[in-house]
């Protein structure tokens, strides 16, 4: 018996592992704790990927794009990021770069376990719109608005 387990258990490390690489993967992936994370209360919102903080501070959402004021579903947009974040404790998770060249913070944000940037895309709100070097979720944010063009969601109508 020792012999058996000796022989399974790399595998058995193995397969856990490949499960949760496969979790952490998902569309709708919670916070990547290899990230480095701060929280803080949403004050207002801008647009549909844009918003500040109680501190000031400006945070544009990473890899995704929302329609601009002149264009189709801005209101749409700008109205859902406000039900998910205006108020609300957020988690702010940051890839590789601090700072756009406007100043803003660029994060992933999550309000519990939503991850607002993938469900701004699920919901077609947005456009997937990866830019090095901030690309960790860019194939997650990609298939997530392929489902919502495969829907005919808002944009994608």
């Amino acid at each position: 018996m020792k012999n058996l387990i000796s022989k399974i258990w790399p595998w058995a490390v193995l397969v856990l592992l490949t499960g949760v690489l496969i979790y952490s993967n998902d569309s709708n992936t919670s916070l990547n704790v290899n990230l480095p994370v701060s929280h803080g209360v949403v004050a207002r919102v801008i647009d549909g990927d844009t918003f500040d903080l109680s501190t000031g501070e400006r945070v544009r959402l990473i890899g995704i794009d929302t329609p601009e004021r002149s264009e189709a579903y801005y209101d749409e947009a700008r109205s859902l990021l406000v039900e998910f974040v205006e108020g609300s404790e957020v988690a702010l998770a940051k890839d590789v770069s601090d700072k756009d060249q406007y100043g803003r913070l660029l994060r992933y944000v999550y309000v519990e376990d939503i991850f607002i940037n993938n469900e701004m895309l699920l919901r077609g709100f947005a456009r997937a719109t990866p830019i090095e070097p901030d690309t960790l979720f860019a194939r997650n944010f990609f298939e997530a608005q392929k489902q919502a063009e495969a829907k005919s969601l808002n944009i994608w109508e």
